[in-house]
């Protein structure tokens, strides 16, 4: 506990990083998701077979 508190400045300034990464990545994820997602029900052929393939392909891989 003493690590906290002789050092807020730097818990503050990793907390700060941390929940910039959290929403930055967030708001990533949605926009890409809501552009794979209108591609996959678009009735554009071309950009149907690229969602399709993008989800296929992130779908299949595996984690390990």
């Amino acid at each position: 506990m003493n690590v906290i508190f002789d050092y807020p400045d730097l818990w503050l300034e990793a907390i700060r990083g941390t929940l910039i990464l959290f929403f930055a990545g967030g708001a990533i994820a949605l926009v890409l998701g809501l552009v794979i997602g209108a591609m996959r029900v678009s009735p554009i052929p071309i950009a149907r077979t690229v969602g399709t393939v993008y989800v296929n392909t992130i779908r299949n891989t595996p984690l390990r």
